[in-house]
């Protein structure tokens, strides 16, 4: 089941999931829902989008459904999450998938190209020729209308420059990942 780009085509769900974190206090224990019977899917060449009120557990669900949160003693995980109708464990979610985090993290003094290339080495399978690799990193920045800030310096306070803008600094954070063809991208707060 693959695209004319080589990605898995995968289809996501998740069905009544719940999750409940245990707290003790003053040796008071109390159980808080963060989460209570949330179903839902994705499907590939779709957008989806996960929509609440703040402290709705959004960025749970998100953290949950890409496999970025590991389940502790204190909590519980009910429900399940599937990946092309087969149920996966957090592990097979993350081969598969890409995570744009809420708050851009950057080497400052680095640029958009440099930032995109070092995920790129780092990331895509030695089979991809140098050429291959370039031709890559190019079309991520064109697509992301990054062309005339490829060059310059992310910047930032601890930098003491000023570079890039609030959006543009979003657009690498998607780039970075995107440079990888990753079947899912989940972001948060884009």
């Amino acid at each position: 089941m693959l695209t004319g780009d080589s990605r898995p085509r995968i289809v996501i769900e998740w069905k009544d999931l719940s999750f409940d974190v245990r707290s003790e206090k003053n040796k008071t224990r109390s159980t808080k829902a963060i989460l209570k019977s949330v179903s839902g899917f994705g499907a590939p060449g779709e957008l989806l989008a996960i929509m609440g009120s703040s402290g709705a557990g959004k960025t749970t669900l998100l953290n949950l459904i890409s496999g970025r949160t590991s389940v502790k003693r204190n909590q519980k995980l009910l429900g399940s999450i599937m990946l092309n109708g087969k149920e996966a464990d957090f592990k097979s979610i993350r081969r598969f998938s890409a995570y744009v985090m809420q708050e851009d993290v950057f080497y400052e003094s680095l640029t958009p190209r440099e930032l995109i290339t070092a995920s790129a080495m780092l990331r895509l399978p030695n089979t991809v020729s140098a050429e291959e690799r370039n031709n890559k990193i190019e079309s991520v920045i064109t697509e992301l209308g990054l062309e005339k800030v490829a060059d310059t310096v992310v910047g930032g306070p601890s930098f003491g420059k000023r570079g890039l803008s609030g959006g543009e600094k979003k657009r690498v954070a998607i780039a970075i990942e995107l440079v990888n063809d990753p079947s899912i991208l989940f972001l948060d707060e884009p």
